[in-house]
């Protein structure tokens, strides 16, 4: 019997109370899956079918058809809402489920061919991944079997859907808590970074500070907030400006027959032809109808409803709208809500933005294409969004985050951190921090999960299993210890390293964060520029990077970053070897040759990273309190 087992809780549910014979072959691109059940099971990497560059080349195809898409859902709602486009604030999720449909589709079409008999797809009768679900949270999410939805529609022969139970019974917790963890708090980080946080969320102390303190008469409004924005507060407070953190409204019923439903199918899918786009895009195009129709369109008079009530209690003569990245398109909503208004909305994002090229790809449904106003860490990622986006530079801000990176207290960090994980203090750490998987979601020149699995297993064992040193593998988990609240995002979420026993000199660390965890190594390995970059960098603890074809670099940022880091390029057969003389190397030795590329890596960090350190945040404050609606 062939199955199709597209994350952990699926095989949770669907195994739970069954005895599976030896005859069970299951087929997945779920790393989790794959180590979990091996040994156990013969069980096949279903994501060998399709190439890295051939999944490559069909997604740049399906990002070109959603450009067009996006126009189309605009253009069908345009009579809907006066303050915002249908197929703008979709954002990411639009392009994102297109894809990744049509890859899971192709993938199943080519396992169908080459297999004879049936294949079997449960799928959970929940609202995630029953097709038929109108009351759908979102159309874009980790976790979502992809596969089941498509075996639902049965467009494909010898292809059967199997619903299936949810099985409610807890996953695997992590277990990891460190020494005086308050204690590495408060030493690792500004005190006013932290009195900034209690102040925004902390309702009695925020409403103590308006009441008594905030006596400008602007008040700034912050949703989603970041590091750079915690790190604006103490300017805004400075200025006595009434600070007000706001969220969505939590009544928002996706159920309210009232609003018109529009039939987007035909519209978005007349002139495709090809089968193995045409059958996932029809799957698209449901799920996209649906969740505008029953999740977007009753919450946006709830949402706006909200906006205008909150702004009727308000006695002040000038609002801003401040934000992290605008994520699901909720978020934009209720930022467009205050826009509608005429209150500007100043967005900013948490770093390295457009180093890799697969933001050459997706730029154009980026967060700074949703807002009037965009705070960047360098310059860079300032041109780079105009490149691909027609904007107008004044409508960018430029703030160094280079001082806020760098850690306190560094040595004393580093010892409790040690003393913790039972390292001695003069011993060698090396420390790895592989990005997260992606859990079936499926964008062109990012990591696909199995491929990256393979790679890091080939880090760990060929090459960090070799030397004298104590080796860490940083897993990509937020939160300081075990009882900190787990992010929505890791929810459910099945570690291959649960199932895989590390080499002997190798340990792996959930928490704390990497913020809080970097000084504890001398030597740093990462494989994406991410946000994660910026962090290892402002440690100046020396870095190896490796540019693998999983996540690119953009060819002008590697011929950079090779003069300011220890580059290891993965596309060379010899990249094993070259990683190894890294690890390997004398920790003074390698050390001095991290300091004589000191000038180059200042620039480099300044102009693609974190900027200039020498920022005054009143210049910031001031540029923000002076916006004006757009």
């Amino acid at each position: 019997m062939n199955i199709v087992i597209s994350n952990w809780k699926t095989w949770e549910s669907y195994s739970h109370g069954k005895t599976h014979d030896k005859s069970l072959v299951v087929h997945t691109t779920c790393p989790g899956v794959l180590e979990g059940l091996r040994g156990n099971h013969r069980v096949l990497d279903l994501s060998q079918l399709m190439s890295a560059s051939e999944a490559n080349k069909l997604g740049e195809e399906v990002f070109s058809l959603s450009e067009k898409w996006k126009k189309k859902i605009s253009f069908a709602y345009k009579d809907e809402f006066k303050f915002f486009q249908m197929g703008k604030i979709l954002g990411r999720n639009l392009p994102m489920v297109m894809n990744t449909l049509v890859y899971h589709y192709k993938l199943l079409e080519l396992k169908a061919k080459e297999n004879k008999g049936t294949i079997y797809i449960p799928y959970m009768e929940n609202n995630m991944d029953d097709v038929l679900c109108l009351q759908r949270a979102t159309i874009q999410k980790s976790q979502i079997n992809w596969f089941g939805i498509i075996a639902q529609s049965k467009c494909i022969e010898n292809v059967k859907a199997i619903p299936v139970r949810e099985d409610l019974k807890k996953t695997e917790n992590t277990k990891c808590s460190i020494f005086f963890n308050s204690l590495l708090i408060k030493l690792s980080t500004k005190s006013l970074f932290v009195s900034s946080k209690l102040i925004l969320k902390q309702n009695k102390l925020n409403n103590l500070y308006n009441r008594f303190w905030a006596k400008n008469k602007t008040q700034v409004f912050i949703f989603l907030t970041n590091d750079l924005i915690f790190s604006v507060i103490p300017g805004l407070m400075r200025k006595r400006v009434n600070l007000s953190h706001v969220q969505i409204p939590k009544n928002i019923d996706a159920t309210d027959g009232k609003i018109q439903s529009i039939d987007l199918q035909e519209q978005l899918t007349r002139g495709i032809t090809d089968k193995c786009y045409k059958s996932p895009l029809v799957i698209a195009s449901r799920l996209i109808e649906s969740y505008i129709n029953h999740t977007i369109l009753p919450a946006v008079p709830i949402i706006q409803g909200n906006v205008i009530s909150l702004l009727a209690k308000s006695d002040y003569k000038k609002h801003i709208f401040l934000t992290n990245s605008l994520g699901g398109p909720l978020e934009s909503i209720f930022a467009y809500a205050f826009k509608y208004e005429s209150i500007p909305i100043i967005s900013s994002q948490h770093g390295a933005i457009g180093l890799l090229k697969q933001y050459e790809i997706w730029q154009q449904f980026s967060s700074m294409v949703r807002c009037d106003y965009f705070i960047c860490f360098n310059s860079y990622e300032r041109d780079f969004f105009l490149k691909f986006v027609k904007g107008d530079i004044n409508k960018f801000y430029v703030y160094g985050v280079l001082n806020e990176h760098k850690g306190k207290f560094s040595i004393l960090a580093k010892y409790i951190l040690r003393r913790r994980w039972k390292v001695g203090f003069n011993r060698k750490v090396v420390m790895y921090l592989p990005t997260s998987f992606r859990n079936g979601q499926i964008t062109p020149y990012d990591n696909y999960d199995m491929n990256y699995w393979q790679f890091i297993k080939e880090l760990v064992f060929d090459v960090l299993s070799d030397n004298n040193a104590f080796n860490v593998i940083k897993l990509h988990q937020k939160g300081i210890n075990n009882c900190a609240k787990i992010n929505q995002r890791y929810k459910g979420r099945h570690s291959p390293w649960l199932s895989v026993i590390p080499p002997k000199n190798v340990a792996i660390h959930w928490h704390p964060q990497f913020d809080y965890s970097r000084y504890v190594a001398d030597i740093l390995i990462i494989d994406r520029a991410t946000s994660t970059l910026g962090w290892a960098l402002a440690s100046n603890i020396p870095l190896i990077y490796i540019d693998s074809h999983h996540s690119p670099l953009i060819p002008s940022v590697k011929k950079e970053m090779e003069k300011s880091v220890f580059l290891v390029d993965a596309h060379e057969l010899n990249w094993k070897k070259e990683l190894t003389k890294y690890t390997s190397m004398n920790t003074k030795k390698m050390l001095d040759k991290w300091m004589l590329m000191k000038p180059s890596r200042d620039k480099f960090i300044s102009k693609y990273v974190l900027g200039s350190s020498s920022n005054d945040s009143t210049d910031i404050v001031d540029w923000i309190l002076t916006r004006k609606p757009i």
